[in-house]
């Protein structure tokens, strides 16, 4: 298992969050379940009830989506130290993607009972684990936003390329 001081520290610091006590998250960490799984390992599938989250310790992880023939393509490639599968343990909807591991990994799971009591703690644990879900959201909602912004310029230049061509193809059958 990966040195999960580290992986606070890195996890806080990723997440603009260095204020916070890295020893506070890596006791945290210590006392939920810790696993290690082989390459192609599959860690959720899509579709599945968001019932617990990760914090991906070592290795890395592909974030699968289903095409129109229900066939697993590859997304991205996430490199620890991350939070995983917080959306639908959020929202309590179900796995809008799967997960599985690139290579070995090292994980922390943390399931509905627990991620619960941590919503609602006031210790410092809590505090902590909250900031760093609030700022992982975040991360997450503004890469999203980027990602559709590049979708639409993509989308609009289509649109631009076709009326170009139809306004090409128009003028040439009038001639």
């Amino acid at each position: 298992m990966a040195d999960l001081n580290m992986v606070s520290l890195v996890l806080l610091q990723q997440h603009g969050l260095p204020g916070s006590k890295a020893d506070t998250l890596a006791e945290l960490l210590r006392s939920s379940w810790q696993q290690e799984c082989g390459e192609n390992h599959i860690i959720c599938r899509e579709g599945e009830p968001g019932d617990e989250l990760w914090v991906l310790a070592e290795g890395s992880v592909r974030v699968t989506k289903k095409d129109f023939l229900n066939s697993a393509q590859d997304l991205a490639v996430i490199p620890a130290p991350a939070v995983l599968g917080l959306v639908s343990l959020v929202d309590g909807g179900k796995r809008s993607a799967g997960l599985v591991a690139d290579d070995t990994c090292s994980f922390i799971t943390i399931d509905r009972k627990r991620f619960d009591a941590l919503m609602e703690g006031r210790d410092e644990q809590s505090q902590t684990f909250r900031k760093l879900l609030v700022a992982s959201l975040s991360r997450q909602l503004s890469r999203g936003r980027a990602s559709l912004r590049n979708v639409l310029r993509e989308a609009r230049g289509v649109d631009e390329l076709s009326v170009s061509a139809g306004e090409l193809q128009a003028d040439s059958w009038r001639q």
